[in-house]
């Protein structure tokens, strides 16, 4: 008991120092095109209650793609500190094996993974988070050149590295972004991840790319941007 009570007030103390000059709302929203075609939408909105934070996702297949993919919803919720975001709860329901949840426990350095199919317990790294909140994570605690850090969809927990590969300047509704190119290193060189991160908008994700084991490049093109 004494061990949460410490590690609740240790949280509670990093949330009350953390950087006051994050937005309290951004809502990015993006068209998701391949070979010129719109097979989808989405939108991520991250909302501030002072030192607590909630990113809440929606992808919406479009075309061909609406007759056998189902629209994607997430949720994160949790602390922001000076270490950056530390969730407590995900979300998600909408994809292929119904809905999975991920409930972090940090006094024992765990998170809790349930999906229809299993229940598993799983030990935590420093820094871990879930795949929604790290899109923002940036905007508390900027990229290095090269990190790990350990992200869960719900179903798995996984390490993974990225890497700062360039810079570029996007066309975007705010006007001309300069962005770092931010990939997800892989021994698989068909495959490829990059988000593209505005170093004048705190770090948001204003572009993301994913290229497939079959080379097709999806991209998710930033069409809307509010922050409050």
């Amino acid at each position: 008991m004494r061990l949460i009570l410490a590690c609740f007030f240790f949280l509670f103390s990093l949330g009350a120092n953390a950087d006051s000059k994050i937005p309290n709302m951004v809502v990015l929203e993006f068209k998701i095109i391949t070979s010129g075609i719109l097979v989808g939408k989405s939108e991520e909105i991250f909302q501030r209650h002072g030192a607590h934070y909630e990113v809440i996702s929606t992808t919406k297949p479009r075309g061909i793609a609406s007759l056998f993919l189902k629209n994607i919803h997430r949720r994160s919720q949790g602390t922001i500190t000076n270490r950056g975001l530390i969730p407590d709860l995900y979300e998600e329901k909408g994809r292929g094996n119904g809905k999975s949840i991920a409930k972090f426990d940090w006094a024992e350095n765990q998170v809790y993974l349930k999906t229809v199919r299993e229940d598993k317990v799983v030990d935590l790294s420093p820094g871990a988070i879930d795949q929604t909140s790290f899109l923002f994570s940036f905007m508390v605690k900027p990229p290095k050149q090269s990190f790990e850090v350990q992200i869960t969809d719900g179903r798995r927990i996984k390490n993974y590295t990225y890497e700062i590969v360039g810079t570029n300047v996007l066309k975007s509704p705010k006007g001309p972004l300069d962005v770092l190119i931010l990939r997800k290193l892989t021994k698989d060189k068909t495959r490829q991840f990059e988000f593209w991160l505005a170093k004048n908008l705190y770090y948001l994700p204003v572009k993301i790319k994913y290229t497939d084991k079959k080379k097709r490049v999806f991209e998710s093109a930033l069409s809307n941007i509010i922050i409050d």
